[in-house]
């Protein structure tokens, strides 16, 4: 048995690293708890290791139970899968892929191997931190909307005015309201007229002209009653 040392960057996150122990004996799913620990990350998304070359290019997979990260078909499951079994060069590389909502990518490289038995700690286990992590899930900006300049003077006017303008909504409130509902608003505009009043009938210029005869006999009444209100009533009824 061996102690591998592997050095674990995140891509494009330079200066920023984890050095972590792991036994030869030990499996990819060891591995693949270990850095998610060692970086503070969840352990709720699919992940991969893909044995690499030199150049960092994707070959074998080594997949999380089955949530492989489906990149190459029939991929080994890490929970089966020593790690000494992929080790064929002293400074051997593997890309581990975690497939959560922003999707990472860790370069990860054996460093170091001790051919002893360890010193009977838990492995495996991180020996050196540079550099703060990352967070998993980066916090989102929300930008609201500002307001509409243009509906300020009509709020400068119902300042203004008071009870007045706010009564003139009321009305306009109203009528829109009734015709919603299918039928005219009742609104009293105080622009009644007697009921006894058609303009334009012959019936009525004669009624006018008996009124205004009537007026003229009785000056209790001053310039000519509405109609209506009849013409002969005793003064003793006021």
């Amino acid at each position: 048995m061996a102690i591998y040392r592997f050095h674990v960057e995140i891509e494009d996150y330079e200066g920023i690293s984890r050095e972590i122990d792991v036994k030869s004996t030990q499996t990819f799913e060891d591995l693949h708890y270990a850095i998610l620990r060692a970086y503070g990350f969840d352990l709720k998304h699919p992940a991969s290791f893909f044995y690499s070359d030199d150049l960092w290019h994707m070959e074998d997979e080594i997949a999380f139970k089955d949530m492989q990260y489906s990149v190459i078909n029939n991929p080994m499951p890490m929970n089966k899968t020593r790690i000494s079994d992929y080790i064929d060069d002293p400074h051997q590389r593997f890309l581990y892929v975690y497939q959560s909502d922003e999707g990472w990518a860790f370069l990860v490289e054996l460093y170091k191997i001790d051919t002893g038995n360890g010193d009977g700690g838990t492995y495996p286990r991180m020996v050196k931190s540079v550099g703060e992590a990352p967070k998993q899930y980066p916090v989102k900006t929300i930008i609201k909307p500002k307001a509409d300049e243009k509906s300020a003077p009509l709020l400068d006017v119902l300042e203004d005015d008071g009870e007045e303008a706010a009564d003139e909504l009321v009305v306009f409130e109203s009528l829109e309201a009734g015709t919603k509902s299918g039928k005219a608003a009742d609104i009293d505009l105080d622009l009644s007229i007697d009921e006894d009043d058609d303009l334009g009938s012959d019936e009525d210029e004669e009624d006018e002209l008996d009124d205004e005869e009537d007026a003229d006999d009785d000056d209790d009444f001053g310039g000519g009653g509405r109609k209506g209100r009849g013409n002969n009533y005793d003064d003793d009824d006021y």
